[in-house]
Formats: C-alpha cells, sequence, structure tokens
C-alpha cells in the first residue's frame, strides 16, 4: 500500500496549523459546538489539497478502491458514502441505458431501493415470484425461475435480484449469472447483507465470485465500517464501469463526507491485514460455537437450511416463532435484535463480535418463551395484479381511503412493512382481499407497516 490510511491523514491534518477557510462551517473549532465534539467531527474536511476526491479517484480513494476490487475479486469496485440505494440507483440506470419502458426482471423480494431505481428510469419490472420458507420469508430465487423469466422478456435491460436475504438466504448466483450470460443479460444482486461472503473462504461464496455483473454491498452491515458506507463492484464485460462512475456520481453526494470515506477506506485496508484475516475467523468461530449452543437448547428455534434453500449465511441468527415477542423478551434482557416479523425474528451478528458478545446473547435465550409459530402456508410471494407501472401511478392523481374499501382500486404507494422493505403492494398494482388481509395480520401483530396509516390507504382517484 502506498498511502497511509485516510484517516490517519486527516489526523495529521487536525493537528497542524492550517487555517481551514473552506468548507465546512464548524472550521474544527469543535470546542465551540459541543454535539460535535462527540463525533470526531475535528477529523471533518472538504475536497482539498492532498485528500482527493471521491467522485472522481486519482489518489488515496483510487488506491483504496484498487484494494476492494483486489480483496473481492472484481474488475473494479467503487465506494459510496450514500449507502447502497445509491448504488443500486445508478446500477438500474446504467443498464437501462436511460431509456424509459425497458424491462428490468425483478425478483419480488428485493429491496424497496430496487423498486425506486424501477419508478426512477420509468422500466417495466417482470417479476419472479421466490417461494416461501417455512418460517415465512423468500427462499432461494431458482434458476429455473430466471430461465422462464428470460423466456416471457427476453429483451430484459437485467436480472435484478438479493442474495443474501435479510435472513441470510443465498441464492445459486453462478447458475443464474450463467444463464443471463447465455442471452447477454446482466446480472445485478443486491449483496447490501453479504459484504462479508468470499473474503478469504472463511463464509460462503459471494456473488462476485458466482459470476455477477454488478454486485452492491452494504460495508456497514457485516464489516467494520460507519453506517452509510457501502461498495459497488462491476465485473465482466456487459457493464460499463464508466457509466457506472458517470452514474454513482449523480446519484451520490458532490460533498461526500470524509468521515464516512474514512471509514470505508480503513475498513477495506484493515481486511486486507493479517489482523483483518483474522477477525473474521474468529467472528466465523463465534458464530458456529453460538450456533452448536442453540441447537441444544429446548426452547430454541434456529433456523438453518431447508429445501428451496441453495446455501446460507450462517452469521444470521434467525430465530422462528412469535417475532415480536421474542424481540420483547430479549429487549427486556438488555438485548436487542436487528428485526422482527410475525412468525420469525432476527439477530444478527458481525465483524466485531466475539465469542463473549455471541456467549452473552445466548445466555439471554435461556428460558424465554418463543411462543407458537404463525402458520405459514407454503407457497410464493404474492403478485398483486399490475395495472400501471410504478412510474405512471407516480404521476396519477390519488386520494386517501379506509383499507376495508380499498378491495379493487389501484394503489398510489408502495406499502411495505419495514425492515425488510420488501413491498406488499407497488404503485399501480390491484389492492385485493388477500393484500389487505395481510396488512391487517402484520398490523395487528405489531409491524411497522409503511404506506398506509390509521387503517387509510392512498389509491388512485377513478375517472
Amino acid at each position: 500500500m502506498g498511502r497511509k490510511a485516510l484517516y490517519k491523514m486527516l489526523e495529521h491534518y487536525a493537528d497542524s496549523t492550517a487555517l481551514p477557510m473552506h468548507m465546512p462551517g464548524h472550521k474544527r473549532n469543535i470546542s465551540a459546538f459541543p454535539h460535535l465534539a462527540a463525533l470526531a467531527s475535528g477529523l471533518d474536511i472538504t475536497e482539498i489539497d492532498s485528500f482527493d476526491d471521491l467522485n472522481s479517484p486519482e489518489d488515496i480513494f483510487a488506491e483504496s478502491e484498487d484494494i476492494a476490487s483486489k480483496l473481492w475479486q472484481s474488475r473494479e469496485s467503487v465506494f459510496s458514502v450514500n449507502g447502497s440505494t445509491c448504488a443500486i440507483l445508478a446500477a438500474i440506470r446504467t443498464v437501462t441505458g436511460c431509456k424509459a419502458g425497458r424491462t428490468v426482471i425483478t425478483a419480488r423480494n428485493c429491496h424497496k431501493s430496487v423498486y425506486h431505481g424501477l419508478e426512477l428510469c420509468a422500466c417495466k419490472a417482470e417479476y419472479i415470484s421466490p417461494s416461501l420458507t417455512s418460517a415465512g420469508f423468500a427462499a432461494s430465487v431458482t434458476p429455473e425461475s430466471v430461465r422462464c423469466a428470460l423466456d416471457r422478456a427476453p429483451a430484459a435491460a437485467a436480472v435484478v435480484l438479493t442474495s443474501p436475504t435479510y435472513e441470510g438466504v443465498i441464492s445459486d448466483i453462478a447458475s443464474i449469472a450463467a444463464i443471463c450470460h447465455e442471452r447477454n443479460v446482466p446480472l445485478i444482486v443486491d449483496e447490501a447483507h453479504g459484504a462479508h461472503l468470499s473474503l478469504y473462504g472463511i463464509f460462503e461464496r459471494g456473488a462476485v465470485l458466482c459470476g455477477a455483473d454488478v454486485v452492491i454491498q452494504s460495508l456497514h452491515k457485516t464489516l467494520p465500517s460507519l453506517t452509510q458506507t457501502a461498495i459497488l463492484h462491476v465485473s465482466g464485460s456487459l457493464v460499463s464501469p464508466r457509466e457506472l462512475r458517470r452514474q454513482m456520481a449523480i446519484f451520490q453526494s458532490s460533498s461526500p463526507s470524509y468521515l464516512l470515506s474514512a471509514s470505508i477506506d480503513g475498513c477495506v485496508r484493515f481486511l486486507l491485514s493479517d489482523e483483518g484475516k483474522e477477525c473474521l475467523r474468529v467472528w466465523r468461530l463465534a458464530v458456529e460455537n453460538t450456533r452448536n449452543r442453540m441447537r441444544g437448547m429446548e426452547n430454541v428455534r434456529l433456523f438453518d437450511t431447508e429445501e428451496g434453500v441453495f446455501a446460507y449465511d450462517v452469521s444470521k441468527l434467525v430465530l422462528t416463532g412469535d417475532g415480536f415477542g421474542i424481540m420483547k423478551r430479549l429487549r427486556q434482557r438488555k438485548v436487542e435484535l436487528e428485526m422482527a416479523s410475525v412468525s420469525y425474528a432476527v439477530a444478527m451478528t458481525g465483524a466485531g463480535d466475539t465469542e463473549a458478545s455471541l456467549s452473552r446473547f445466548a445466555d439471554a435465550l435461556s428460558g424465554i418463551s418463543f411462543g407458537n409459530t404463525a402458520h405459514i402456508g407454503k407457497g410464493t410471494l404474492y403478485l398483486p395484479k399490475q395495472k400501471l407501472s410504478a412510474a405512471e401511478a407516480a404521476t396519477a392523481e390519488a386520494e386517501e381511503i379506509c383499507l376495508a374499501d380499498a378491495d379493487g382500486r389501484i394503489s398510489a404507494a408502495y406499502v411495505y412493512a419495514y425492515p425488510p422493505g420488501v413491498p406488499l403492494l407497488v404503485p399501480g398494482e390491484t389492492v385485493d382481499a388477500t393484500v389487505i388481509a395481510e396488512i391487517k395480520r402484520l398490523t395487528a401483530a405489531g409491524a411497522s407497516v409503511r404506506g398506509t396509516k390509521d387503517s387509510r390507504i392512498s389509491v388512485i382517484k377513478r375517472n
């Protein structure tokens, strides 16, 4: 590595006597602003001499991105301080060529940012509906379902799917990529929850190694980096790295935070080191020991894998049962989970976990009631009838009505439980009895259902 870590450069500059006649407005006069003193904002600067530009990297950022591409074995890697959302929007706009009306094959369990990208680019979605696990979340997207979708939409601009999912489910990316490449269609994988995959072979293989063309990862979800930091990888020849960078500069702030940037730089340099490799190894071992311990607890129902799940990210500890009840009982024992749903709860582990922290988690599980698992019928994610594209629905006149009166109306809003942010309804889709019942079920159970409020929903006005 030619340059020292960016955070070291920032520390050196903060200790210097240079007078900052530039942004940001606090001018590193931290003693005058107590709220900033606690936030390491003495290291907060703008693009000045010797500190490179994240949106046009030539020096330390270029070196750091090169380190990242070597670590994950991509053709090129691009940093994002606007999270995975920014990278997903840029990827969709790149593959669609900014042309309205193009079709994108989309796994229905994709994150809301994918849907926003489709809406922004006025694209049409050809959905793949994954099967459901016994716990009620999406199983793997199958290669055959991708092949069938490509048969239905042979001129598709891209295939977009999520792997691993919020719950840790991994799809057969290698086979799916091969099918896409037979048709010269790029594969975009939202790997926000899997930045740790592939590194040193300690966890499962990730999407970059499996041949995906564009892979987006949230570094902060599992690796030592600050919230809102992400990375985009591009491989192969179907997607232009130059155009991806151009689109990233459109969606990303023109004043990227140096604190966030230093976090990304420090993360990739740490991962390259022997200490980084050992950290991942220790984390994996602690996870395995904890999973083994949990399997021996009579009251614990730990999701491992089952039919329909191609591979599984063991760093996710998914507890099946009364998810909201599990979260409440663990909160009483000073353990805060990542998310809960009607039939399961998710405990996320990360590179900062140790044998001690995960042992404390396992201790907290002892003796608590997991409740009954809500009955989840086998099948696939439900697909409401689509009457308009999301882009068309966005420009239509809307009104709010009672949810009970919405059967047969066309939704003007995204409706989803958050987390995980997978839509129950996309603008332009028909509200029907099945969707209304699911919204009521989730709301009654305590889920945060966005897009509805006080049992009201936004629908398109009738002519």
